[in-house]
């Protein structure tokens, strides 16, 4: 799959739902009396073994329109050979169900889930009088033989959830009771889960240690939450390119430490509309481009955000300075060492990292170059190639099967919506403003990002590659360009034979109605006023066409008189050409719709009579804007129209029927959120 460069990206992202809490959540309601709901869950890969596993023991799980229900069965099936996957995760849960249920089962996998060691597991499962047989003494497949288990009282010697929950599931299914102390905190969806369903289970905040009482828990309606996970691989984009939300996302504590570290990092990531439902505490998450620097990830950070430092680890590559991620060695906590897979994915890319004995170090670099990153087949680590060869220069091509494992839509909303501005220097407010209004009209997962001009005269594979966007603007400098690439003009554009924007095979116009809108905004009628339009282009001929339909009386200046003359001729209205601005020629409203135009074009006298200036061509106060303004007069910068333009070229992308009091109400509203 091929990723291309995107620059000013602006964007919000719905995240799926939180994997973690869908696992945890489908093992408990497999043992929970009655029946218990997911609403919003999660399906890809790991969830059907899931959902396959707990069936073979028992349970009776169905989904319907977007609701998964699951009903436990009254004793769990004995003698089960449960595969499960590629997942350690689903593997460990199991064997803490089976073990405290005192039913025997034998429990595989994967090749590659059949290498990694489940020590970790059998230690206190063993302890608490469950037989836990591992192949060499130390992989899958594993034999387990339930039995009457007796109470624990385990240390962990990391923090580490997926052995945790193994033993309240146990402890849970048994009866008995289970006490657990963490050195270092890890996820906490079992417990919180737990107590959302009846459980008798309390953290004492002070030392760590987690108690469940003998208990029994009742099936509920959940609603899962944004995966925190996902969500970072998007806020990353922000943190490079400009600004990226993500709404209704997990923000519960023991999941912040990649977002801790990518604040101390001086990551800008702010969190709002802070709630808590089923239990877990969410809110939307923004990230806006950030300047950041080096710092150093302990090991016992590294071991709580696995799955989120392959998203760290790009952002490291862009940070300033040498950046440390310390793994101890091999870093075998999870299954599999990520570390020399992510300096290699670096690397490739144009990045430096070097591993070491104790980890991996990343030196930033000005910007990665892009490239090849179809070897990676991790599923985070491919996500993160994404992220690197969005921000990249070339882009390049990537592996996009790993992905589907966790997160089947990933590059389907990595890609909807996907809306882009062509040209050179194009500030990044157009795309701010498009993020403001798509985000207002609740169009979902979008992204607006602009992308430059290839060195030297535009070439065939920038038009080429704009194709892949589901619409984009095009600076005055390019349309001819863009022209060549449509088949059919629509609405101004007919009249204008210009256009500034490109959806499918049609060329739009939406300068003119983004102009009188903006007239309109400020205050300003035309109806029966005298306006001078300086400039021709693209942007002059829109407004020329729309001031004629607002009954105001036109004149046109151009360096190029015949461009000038060619445009009345075709038009045939009546719009006076001038050759020079006369001195003694007073304006209500004189237009700039040249991006060249100077004091020297339009004299001070001539400024110095009108009331109104609006110059459509920069953000900055020009100098006629000052000369305007000092005589008394009203100066209008681009801002106003470059915003109406967005929404109405907004409009056109959505396939949506502008409106006119719609467009104010948003710009009143973006206005005041600048302040």
């Amino acid at each position: 799959m091929k990723i291309l460069p995107k620059e000013n990206l602006y964007g919000e992202f719905i995240v799926p739902p939180d994997k973690s809490i869908t696992e945890r959540a489908i093992a408990l309601g497999g043992v929970a009396t009655g029946k218990t709901y997911l609403v919003n869950p999660i399906l890809n890969d790991e969830i059907y073994t899931m959902i396959t596993c707990m069936k073979k023991l028992g349970a009776k799980i169905r989904l319907k329109n977007g609701i998964m229900e699951i009903k436990s069965a009254k004793k769990l099936r004995s003698e089960q050979r449960l595969d499960c996957g590629d997942s350690a995760t689903i593997l460990r849960y199991l064997c803490g169900i089976t073990a405290g249920s005192g039913v025997r089962a034998i429990l595989t996998g994967s090749k590659s889930l059949c290498q990694i060691p489940m020590r970790q597991v059998k230690e206190p499962l063993e302890k608490m009088g469950a037989t836990v047989a591992l192949t060499r003494y130390s992989v899958p497949p594993v034999l387990v033989e339930g039995a009457s288990v007796r109470p624990v009282e385990y240390d962990m010697p990391i923090g580490f959830s997926p052995v945790k929950s193994a033993v309240l599931l146990c402890a849970l299914t048994g009866g008995v009771r289970a006490k657990i102390t963490e050195t270092t905190p890890s996820r906490d969806h079992t417990e919180i889960l737990l107590k959302e369903m009846g459980a008798k289970i309390h953290k004492d905040k002070d030392d760590g240690t987690i108690v469940l009482e003998k208990s029994e828990i009742v099936g509920k309606r959940f609603y899962i939450c944004g995966d925190t996970t996902c969500a970072l691989y998007y806020l990353a984009l922000g943190l490079i390119g400009g600004k990226v939300t993500c709404r209704n996302v997990g923000i519960n504590p023991t999941r912040m430490q990649a977002i801790d570290v990518l604040r101390r990092m001086g990551a800008r990531i702010e969190i709002e509309n802070k709630r808590k439902v089923s239990g877990e505490y969410i809110g939307d998450i923004t990230a806006y481009k950030s300047k950041l620097r080096a710092t150093h990830v302990l090991f016992e950070e590294t071991a709580t955000m696995l799955d989120e430092l392959p998203a760290v680890a790009v952002l490291m590559g862009l940070a300033e300075g040498e950046s440390i991620i310390c793994g101890q060695g091999d870093l075998k906590l999870k299954d599999f060492d990520k570390l020399s897979d992510l300096g290699r994915l670096i690397d490739a890319l144009g990045g430096k990292s070097r591993i070491f004995d104790g980890g991996l170090i990343i030196k930033g670099v000005e910007g990665y170059k892009g490239g090849n990153a179809i070897a990676f087949d991790d599923p985070y680590v491919a996500m993160a190639a994404a992220v690197a060869l969005t921000v990249s220069e070339q882009g390049g091509d990537i592996n996009e099967e790993p992905v589907k494992k966790v997160y089947p839509d990933f590059f389907a909303e990595f890609g909807k919506n996907s809306f882009a501005a062509y040209g050179k220097d194009v500030p990044s407010l157009k795309s701010e403003m498009n993020y403001f209004i798509l985000s207002s009209l609740g169009v979902g997962s979008f992204s607006y990002s602009t992308v430059s001009p290839s060195v030297g005269k535009v070439v065939k594979r920038d038009f080429s590659e704009l194709k892949e966007y589901d619409g984009y603007n095009v600076s005055s400098k390019y349309y001819v360009e863009a022209m060549k690439r449509v088949m059919k003009l629509q609405g101004t554009a007919k009249t204008v034979r210009a256009i500034d924007l490109v959806k499918g095979l049609k060329g739009y116009a939406a300068a003119g109605e983004g102009f009188v809108s903006a007239m309109k905004a400020e205050k300003t009628e035309l109806s029966g006023k005298r306006v001078l339009v300086v400039g021709c282009g693209v942007v002059g001929k829109s407004a020329i066409v729309a001031l004629l339909a607002a009954k105001a009386r036109v004149d046109v200046y151009d360096v190029l008189p015949h461009v000038a003359l060619e445009f009345k001729k075709r038009i045939k209205e009546n719009v006076y050409v001038l050759r020079e601005i006369s001195e003694d020629t007073e304006y209500d409203v004189i237009v700039n719709a040249a991006p060249e135009a100077d004091a020297e074009t339009v004299s001070q006298k001539v400024l110095e009579k009108c009331p109104v200036f609006a110059d459509t061509t920069s953000y900055k106060k020009s100098k006629m804007a000052e000369i305007c303004e000092k005589a008394g007069g009203k100066a209008i910068g681009a801002k106003s129209f470059e915003f109406f333009r967005a929404y109405y070229s907004v409009c056109i992308f959505l396939k949506r029927d502008p409106s006119e009091e719609e467009a104010m109400g948003l710009y009143g509203k973006f206005i005041k959120s600048e302040r």
